[in-house]
């Protein structure tokens, strides 16, 4: 059984419930740390990405989860604490972007050079119209 990526469907929560805040949201002390967080969600993302339909299975998805010590839970919490926080967010999707873009160029050559074979990223993005 295949699910959409959970993790499009976390940044849309995350991204309706922004809102700016100034101290730490009660429950904070209690939810997973940022870098927990990120680290998920870009290796989440990531492994999605190797997917020809951009889809992670909840098998591959327990897997990583299972890997880095985390589980489904851990990740809504962070969500439900930290949703209102706009500039958390931002700082958060800023790093998870940071990530995807330093993979990417340790991946691939650069798209200039000759020889520059597309990465699978690239190859799924323009198989589906998107570049």
């Amino acid at each position: 059984m295949r699910i959409r990526a959970f993790i499009p469907a976390g940044a849309a929560v995350l991204a309706v419930l922004a809102c700016n805040g100034t101290k730490p949201p009660p429950g904070a002390d209690e939810a997973i740390s940022r870098e927990a967080f990120v680290e998920a969600y870009f290796r989440l993302r990531t492994e999605g990405l190797k997917s020809p339909d951009l889809e992670i299975g909840i098998q591959d998805r327990d897997r990583i989860l299972e890997e880095l010590e985390l589980a489904e839970e851990d990740l809504l919490g962070f969500v439900e604490v930290w949703g209102r926080e706009g500039e958390v967010l931002q700082g958060i999707w800023q790093e998870v972007d940071s990530l995807m873009r330093q993979a990417r160029r340790e991946r691939d050559e650069d798209p200039d050079s000759e020889g520059y074979e597309q990465g699978e990223e690239e190859r799924n993005l323009r198989g589906r119209g998107r570049g």
